[in-house]
């Protein structure tokens, strides 16, 4: 089996109700930082956790990023009204939060049982079954068999390249080292809206940053300014293709392994920087994001992450991976309710693809995926930008 590229986050709606429980504590955590930060009545800031991260974050940006800072301080709300000490009812179960306890939002979301009864059956885990006497998963011992139940298991919204099982593989000449996602293109279809300050020139700047948890490689796209796009339809060739980000695949552990990519564009203006915003927000608060991630999902087999090193069960370390592309995903949303004008909203963020041994071919049994687009849309902007995936032997 050669690798499969999709787009967008899993549809399966076990990994989807672990995103979105996680990502309302990220929610309302940057809400009690930046009430400790704006000073708002009855907020005291714990001395751990995702709100004393953000907390840090935002008060070491507040001078050379204002802007962003105190928009981002509006943006945590259920509906139109602010959470500080209430009881509140996410997503069917009533959370009774203090922003003056010295708790964490997380803490007292897990002691009000906010996230129990989240589960993944043995379909989502791929039909592996825990072994109890063992401590380990007894999975599928062919790899490609696994990766190809890995992907129906996440169901993402579009696979790119859907492998027929029945046709033999033809090994790759050696180990490849590294896997590169590459740029090749970016075409303005449209490159303002109707706002009287959108008219002129769009300057284009692109980012964001790359996740495979088997590994824990999470690695960074720095922000580059793309090409200053003068009229509708002009496409802009990137000679030579960048490479938007690489992964290591020396790296011990087992196989399959899911890589994904974010791949953020932004309109590059006086207030710039959001995409460097955004990964530096992400990368304060990441940390503690992956480990909530990792119990909710190791929970689902009944075992602990003492219990098991994440690296051995690469069902795990995806469904942990396809969390976190969902959350991000969630997190990007929000911070266009307010960030709009400088983000383009990609609508089938992220990117990725799975390779079920180091010695895979990519589509088509070759070295290099065919070329992919994804659109990016602002208001009435749209770019569209081509990509693809390429072995680095």
């Amino acid at each position: 089996m050669s690798a499969t590229c999709f787009e967008g986050i899993s549809t399966n709606p076990e990994i989807l109700a672990i995103a979105d429980h996680v990502f309302e504590t990220v929610r309302l955590s940057l809400q009690r930082a930046t009430n400790t930060l704006n000073n708002v009545p009855s907020t005291t800031l714990p001395q751990k956790g995702i709100e004393k991260d953000a907390f840090d974050f935002l008060k070491k940006h507040q001078t050379n990023n204002r802007g962003a800072v105190s928009r981002l301080g509006g943006l945590s709300r259920t509906g139109r009204r602010r959470i500080d000490i209430t009881n509140t009812n996410l997503f069917g179960t009533s959370v009774n939060l203090n922003f003056a306890a010295p708790q964490t939002v997380l803490e007292q979301a897990t002691a009000t049982k906010y996230f129990d009864g989240l589960k993944l059956s043995p379909q989502t885990l791929a039909n592996a079954k825990w072994d109890t006497a063992a401590k380990k998963l007894v999975v599928s011992t062919d790899n490609n068999t696994y990766a190809n139940e890995i992907l129906k298991a996440l169901a993402f919204k579009r696979v790119l390249f859907e492998p027929s099982l029945s046709v033999p593989s033809t090994p790759a000449p050696a180990n490849a080292r590294e896997l590169h996602l590459k740029l090749a293109s970016l075409k303005a279809v449209r490159r303002f809206g109707l706002e009287a300050t959108d008219w002129g020139d769009d300057s284009i700047a692109c980012g964001g940053d790359g996740l495979e948890v088997l590994t824990q490689q999470h690695v960074k796209a720095t922000q580059f300014s793309i090409h200053t796009f003068k009229r509708d339809g002009e496409n802009f060739n990137i000679r030579p293709d960048r490479t938007f980000v690489k992964f290591d695949l020396n790296r011990s552990g087992l196989w399959p392994r899911t890589f994904m990519a974010n791949v953020f564009l932004a309109e590059k203006d006086v207030d710039g920087g959001f995409i460097e915003f955004l990964q530096k927000l992400w990368s304060a608060i990441g940390a503690e994001v992956i480990k909530l991630a990792t119990e909710l999902a190791m929970a689902g087999i009944g075992a602990t992450i003492g219990a098991v090193a994440l690296s051995e069960f690469p069902i795990i370390g995806t469904i942990v991976g396809a969390i976190i592309g969902a959350v991000m995903g969630y997190l990007v949303g929000l911070l266009l309710e307010s960030l709009k004008d400088d983000i383009f909203a990609p609508p089938d963020s992220p990117i990725g693809t799975i390779l079920s041994s180091q010695n895979s071919f990519l589509s088509g049994e070759s070295k290099k995926t065919p070329t992919y687009t994804q659109d990016f849309s602002l208001g009435e902007s749209r770019y569209l930008m081509n990509y693809y995936w390429e072995l680095v032997f």
